[in-house]
């Protein structure tokens, strides 16, 4: 994986004791019209590998949501979601150093 957010997460995440995969697929946004995709049934999230690193960071915390509110049943409309995986990406790459993509960010 080769951006900062997954470098620093690591090719998988424990959820509320699930170990979660996180993997990147060529062409999945034209196969499926979306960056990401949460898919629990196999405990996995996949996301696009041609994306700018910044999409894909935020694809990846949109993605670790998916993940919580589905793991922990809690009931989100998805625009507020989105919202949400926006917000809390640009927290982190504002004010953490080591969350920021490369080339990205203050300085």
């Amino acid at each position: 994986m080769s951006f900062e957010i997954n470098r620093k997460i690591g090719k998988t995440i424990m959820i509320g004791g699930h170990l979660i995969s996180i993997e990147e697929e060529k062409n999945f946004t034209r196969d499926h019209e979306a960056y990401g995709e949460w898919r629990p049934a196999q405990m996995k999230i996949v996301i696009d590998s041609d994306l700018p690193d910044t999409l894909r960071n935020e694809t990846i915390f949109h993605e670790i949501l998916e993940a919580i509110t589905g793991i922990y049943d809690i009931r989100i409309k998805h625009h507020k979601l989105v919202i949400l995986s926006v917000a809390l990406h640009e927290i982190l790459t504002d004010n953490c150093p080591g969350a920021q993509a490369p080339g990205t960010g203050p300085g």
